[in-house]
């Protein structure tokens, strides 16, 4: 699966503030579908926690098409 862009916060907000934010994006689709739909700018199945390692296979994929650019 390809992740979609994040929903990201500013690394200097309370902590408290980064896990209720979370939270609300986490549990928005099953508390209310279409709000979801609201936020995501269309169909979603919800957001979920991500990391960067999640994105490594699409960053290796971009590290890849730029090496073979290079060489051709």
């Amino acid at each position: 699966m390809i992740p979609g862009s994040p929903v990201t916060v500013r690394k200097d907000l309370p902590a408290d503030m980064k896990r209720d934010i979370q939270k609300l994006f986490v549990d928005l689709y099953s508390l209310d579908p279409r709000m979801a739909e609201i936020v995501a700018r269309g169909k979603t199945q919800g957001y979920v926690p991500v990391t960067h390692e999640m994105y490594q296979p699409l960053l290796d994929a971009v590290q890849e098409q730029r090496r073979m650019r290079r060489k051709g």
